[in-house]
């Protein structure tokens, strides 16, 4: 259940976090048992990477790499070593170097630096993924899966993604929910037949499944159509959903919920609403990242500014009081650079805006060779968004270039910031920097230097009339970098891309 911005929580410039909502077992951190209807700042905490909320408790990751909690501990969730709530954030014991947070309605997960997996908490289903039905009130690592980088802890069941973009997924299998065509419950780590994925949501019964190519997978219960196919019947494999491309970001309670490269908010199934496909939330626009709790929704405005509706007993939409809205209502809280939803209440952190990147690109391709002494292309699987081209050159000196298809959050952008990393060192020093005209339909260079790495951010200014670099169909955008290396011999080669993110201002 944790939005595509979080995904990048370590990496933003977050500052101050805020929590609001139900707080009876003092989920919130902020030293009282009594619900907050405003946000506000949990006792003792500045310095908040990201927070992860289960259904009545809250973790929250430092920026030097420890872990705290706070709220209910019936089951250990908190890692405290007991089973004593609490109404302050304190520390985790035995975590540090940690890079993510995850949870599920009462368990608890946290990823390191180097892809291992912690799980404490309530185990009744085994959604803690280490063996045994055993609850645990500390950490214990999670063996047998390969290195993750995002986890996803649902009611009963949980799902992980691996740094090679695989599906892993355990716990309580009733309605298909692990998706690996069985329906029986496991105690370990079990993969999905999926690929490329880049964000796995685990909601309460069901899973959601997000593609580098912003391909939408559900399976899992769908009684009341939350696998978005216009069934209500379940599924125990992963079912793509063609109702719904070019996702940047989903999530999964007991509603399903995505977000669009065109920033508009889609949402079906769920006991509220009851849609069978995906249906637009009206009055939303410029949307960078959404959430979904057990009973009220979040979504992100570009510019900082937080909507929230559903049902309100507790507080959790952040208007100050406790009417729920079957509409967007802007909560309370300004500068918003990162929202989670938990169970029953909310979470956000403030501060300075960061470029929002509007395609989600963050797995590796593997795109085979090209024969020496040949032009031609390399396509990824994402072909209409993403490709590498290798064109011949004098002797041995041969340019590689990479094409970047992007989305412009407005039709008239001032610059255009473009990365891509590789393992490889076939790409050396940036010769060219092209945009495409959509008016003369050519390529116009906007930057020329023999300066920068292949692994280096580089940030071009777009000249003249800018509105010609954005098609006036869909807001794509195109940026060509050319790359030139006398090592690059004729022989067959291996382009490797590990990371491509692009930011469009």
């Amino acid at each position: 259940m944790m939005t595509a911005a979080a995904l990048a929580g370590a990496c933003f410039a977050q500052d101050f976090p805020s929590t609001w909502g139900e707080n009876k077992y003092g989920t919130l951190g902020r030293g009282s048992n009594n619900d907050q209807w405003l946000p506000g700042t949990p006792v003792g905490l500045t310095d908040v990477a990201m927070m992860a909320g289960g259904g009545y408790h809250t973790l929250y990751l430092k920026k030097d790499g420890t872990v705290w909690s706070a709220g209910n501990n019936l089951y250990g969730e908190l890692g405290l070593g007991n089973n004593t709530d609490k109404n302050v954030p304190t520390q985790v014991a035995g975590l540090s170097n940690i890079k993510f947070v995850g949870a599920g309605t009462s368990h608890s997960f946290a990823i390191d630096a180097n892809g291992l997996l912690y799980a404490w908490g309530r185990n009744t289903n085994g959604q803690l993924g280490d063996g045994t039905n055993t609850h645990r009130k500390s950490p214990v690592l999670v063996v047998g899966i390969p290195p993750v980088k995002s986890v996803s802890g649902g009611e009963f069941h949980s799902a992980a993604v691996t740094t090679t973009g695989q599906v892993w997924s355990w716990g309580q299998n009733t309605y298909g929910q692990l998706g690996n065509g069985t329906n029986l419950d496991s105690t370990v780590p079990l993969p999905v037949n999926l690929v490329n994925i880049v964000k796995v949501s685990a909601g309460y019964q069901h899973t959601l499944a997000m593609s580098g190519k912003g391909e939408v997978y559900a399976w899992g219960n769908n009684l009341n159509g939350q696998l978005g196919n216009g069934t209500t019947k379940n599924s125990n494999i992963p079912l793509y959903n063609n109702r719904m491309d070019r996702a940047t970001d989903i999530c999964a309670r007991k509603t399903s919920l995505a977000l669009r490269a065109d920033n508009t908010v889609w949402e079906w199934g769920g006991v509220f609403n009851g849609k069978l496909i995906p249906v637009v939330v009206d009055g939303l626009y410029n949307i960078v990242s959404v959430s979904i709790g057990t009973i009220h929704t979040m979504a992100l405005q570009a510019d900082g500014r937080l909507w929230c509706w559903g049902n309100n007993p507790d507080g959790q939409l952040g208007t100050g009081n406790t009417q729920g809205s079957s509409f967007p209502t802007q909560a309370q809280i300004s500068n918003v650079n990162w929202i989670y939803a938990g169970g029953y209440h909310s979470a956000a952190t403030t501060g300075e805006l960061p470029s929002r990147t509007v395609r989600p690109f963050d797995r590796t391709f593997f795109l085979g060779q090209l024969a020496g002494g040949t032009m031609g292309s390399l396509f990824s699987d994402d072909d209409d968004r993403f490709r590498i081209a290798r064109h011949s050159g004098t002797g041995t000196s041969w340019a590689v270039e990479v094409w970047y298809y992007m989305f412009s959050p407005n039709p008239s952008p001032s610059s255009v910031k473009a990365q891509v990393s590789a393992s490889t060192s076939l790409f050396g020093m940036i010769q060219e920097i092209s945009a495409f005209d959509y008016n003369s339909f050519t390529w116009v260079v906007v930057d020329s230097r023999m300066s920068s790495m292949f692994d280096i951010t580089t940030t071009v200014s777009l000249p003249g009339d800018q509105t010609r670099f954005v098609s006036g169909a869909d807001n794509e955008m195109r940026l060509r970098v050319r790359y030139r290396n006398p090592m690059i011999s004729p022989n067959p080669w291996e382009a490797r891309v590990d990371k491509a993110v692009y930011i469009v201002k």
